[in-house]
């Protein structure tokens, strides 16, 4: 569900980005930097670097 939901919102670049984020952060009942980070690190492997949503294009 996640994957796919991700996959969907993924192609409609940082808007899409920011609605899944917000999805995925209500499914886990995390925000801000508890929800953010730990994304950030699976997709990326880093603490630090761009905002995801312009990013996630790229990935």
């Amino acid at each position: 569900m996640i994957v796919e939901s991700s996959v969907k919102h993924r192609r409609k670049g940082h808007a899409g980005w920011q609605k899944w984020v917000k999805c995925f952060g209500k499914l886990l009942k995390r925000k801000e930097r508890s929800l953010f980070m730990p994304i950030r690190v699976l997709l990326t492997g880093k603490l630090q670097g761009p905002d995801m949503g312009g990013s996630i294009l790229l990935i």
